[in-house]
């Protein structure tokens, strides 16, 4: 199957001035599915890692409830799902299996009550091993992480959960709630898992936040997508950005000598991708000047492909 997936290179300029010296560049590389369309939904191993510490009582954990009871229903029989729920201690309320033992799900999450502090990377850990017992390429494997709170002194475990996920192809969305969870450190989750990233002020947002995210599992169109800039003679490349998404300088792993390579995770259908690249051009003289090639690799299990592939050149005039 020809068009899975369409690339455009937006530059900053399309011309730049002849001034002999070394110019700054912006290249915006957007992905998105050939058409706009989904080419079937790949099943979901969805796994969520939700706060029950004694903070979330009241209207969190009643907006939680219903927000959890949504995906159950929404999810399709075919797809897996499991809940851990962690205070300071953890416990594996679902265990991984099918969606479609709805009603015993809801049942046990009724009986849930917060109580204790917050350690996310034991919920983390235990949630994690639950995806991973049903994970397969052809599903979209990801986890839903859900607290309020600050966790105790395990930001550098909580790392190092998230890059082992993403390099094992689980992506973790991190959901914070009110004003007192920690930025930084689940930015920092979704950013090493390729994931996304999320803030709720108010409880009432959950389910929305949760319809978001299965909508989403449910219109990826690729996954294992990969791009790489090969930069012309004399091109450097400067700073890497994923812009959808979600923002995020991401160049301490893209810029990789006169290269930029970064891997995506999955492709929304619907949303796509798009990185934003600096890289600064040597003098020219006036003409035309190839920047470099962007190349973007990809699968499309639920269409039997592996190993696609599409390029395009970033050209400017001096």
């Amino acid at each position: 199957m020809a068009n899975e997936l369409k690339i455009r290179c937006i530059m900053s300029k399309d011309s730049l001035p002849v001034t002999g010296a070394e110019q700054a560049v912006y290249a915006l590389v957007d992905i998105k599915a050939g058409g706009g369309k989904v080419f079937g939904s790949m099943p979901a191993n969805f796994g969520l890692v939700l706060d029950r510490s004694g903070s979330m009582d009241g209207e969190k954990m009643n907006n939680l409830k219903e927000a959890v009871g949504y995906v159950v229903d929404h999810l399709n029989d075919g797809d897996l799902v499991s809940v851990t729920i962690f205070d300071d201690q953890v416990e594996t309320l679902i265990p991984s299996q099918s969606a479609k033992n709805r009603e015993a799900i809801r049942a046990a999450l009724a009986k849930v009550s917060p109580r204790g502090g917050t350690q996310i990377s034991d919920g983390l850990k235990a949630g994690l091993a639950e995806v991973k017992k049903g994970y397969s390429p052809e599903r979209v494997n990801r986890v839903l992480l859900l607290t309020d709170g600050q966790t105790w002194d395990d930001e550098d475990a909580c790392l190092r959960l998230a890059e082992e996920a993403g390099k094992q192809g689980v992506a973790i969305t991190s959901i914070g709630i009110g004003e007192e969870w920690n930025e930084k450190l689940l930015l920092q989750i979704a950013e090493k898992s390729l994931g996304n990233s999320h803030w709720i002020q108010n409880p009432i947002a959950i389910l929305d936040a949760f319809r978001q995210e299965v909508e989403g599992m449910q219109s990826v169109a690729a996954s294992n997508l990969k791009v790489t800039a090969r930069m012309g003679q004399g091109v450097k490349p400067i700073r890497v950005f994923s812009t959808i998404p979600m923002i995020s300088d991401v160049s301490k792993k893209a810029v990789t000598g006169l290269n930029v390579v970064a891997d995506l995770g999955t492709l929304d259908g619907k949303k796509g991708q798009a990185i934003l690249i600096e890289a600064a051009a040597p003098a020219q003289k006036a003409g035309k000047f190839r920047l470099g090639q962007v190349e973007i690799t990809y699968d499309v299990p639920s269409q039997g492909l592996k190993g696609q592939s599409i390029k395009t050149d970033m050209f400017v005039t001096f």
